[in-house]
C-alpha cells in the first residue's frame, strides 16, 4: 500500500468502510458465488454468463484453495461490471428516441463510460429540454427482475458543461425550460 501512500492500517480501514457501506452488495455476490459452486457458471446483466469450472469443484466459502478463490474475484467483478450494460442499453434507447426527432442532427453521443454518457448538443433550450426529459426517462429504466425494487430506483441527473469540463451545472429532473433557463443563468 506504500506505492499510494497508504499505511496497511489506512488501507484496511478504507476497504472496512467500503465493505460496511456496500454489505448488501457483498452479499448478493456471495450468494451468487455459492449458487455458481452449483451451477459452473455466474449470470450478469441481460443473462450474460461466466464460467465458474473451478468453483464448480468446490464447497464455496471457508478455506477454499487459490484457485477457487481467484475466480471467484473474477466472477464477483463480473457480476458487477455487466451492469455497465444499462448505460449502453440507456444510449442506444435514447438515440433512438433522438434518431425519430426533430433534434437528430443535433445531439450526438461522444462516449459511454460504465455509468456515464457523454453527448455533444446544440447550445438551445429546445435541445436540452429534450435530452434532460429523454435521456433521465431512460435512465430510469428497471425492467429487469433484479432491478425492481420498491425504494431503490435508478436514475441520475444531467450535468452540462457550457464553458469547459470544471464547471459543470447539473439539471434537475423535470424541470421546465424557464427554470433550466434560470437555473443556466445563474451560474
Amino acid at each position: 500500500m506504500e506505492q499510494v501512500g497508504l499505511s496497511e492500517s489506512e488501507a484496511k480501514s478504507i476497504e472496512n468502510q467500503y465493505h460496511n457501506l456496500y454489505v448488501e452488495s457483498d452479499t448478493w455476490v456471495h450468494s451468487k458465488l455459492v449458487q455458481a459452486s452449483k451451477e459452473g457458471y455466474v449470470t450478469g446483466c441481460f443473462g450474460l454468463r461466466l464460467r465458474t469450472p473451478v468453483i464448480a469443484q468446490v464447497v464455496y466459502g471457508n478455506r477454499m484453495p487459490h484457485k477457487a478463490s481467484e475466480e471467484g474475484r473474477t466472477a464477483g467483478n463480473m457480476l458487477g461490471q455487466s451492469y455497465g450494460l444499462l448505460n449502453l442499453r440507456t444510449l442506444f434507447m435514447f438515440m433512438d428516441k433522438v434518431w425519430k426527432s426533430e433534434y437528430k442532427y443535433k445531439i450526438k453521443p461522444i462516449c459511454s463510460i460504465h455509468d456515464s454518457t457523454y453527448l455533444i448538443i446544440e447550445n438551445s433550450i429546445g435541445c436540452l429540454k429534450f435530452v434532460n426529459d429523454n435521456l433521465i426517462e431512460e435512465m430510469q429504466w428497471q425492467n429487469l427482475h433484479e432491478l425492481k425494487h420498491d425504494i431503490v430506483k435508478l436514475g441520475g441527473e444531467l450535468d452540462i458543461f457550457p464553458e469547459n469540463w470544471s464547471k459543470a451545472i447539473t439539471i434537475g429532473n423535470d424541470l421546465s425550460k424557464q427554470e433550466i433557463l434560470n437555473l443556466c443563468k445563474g451560474k
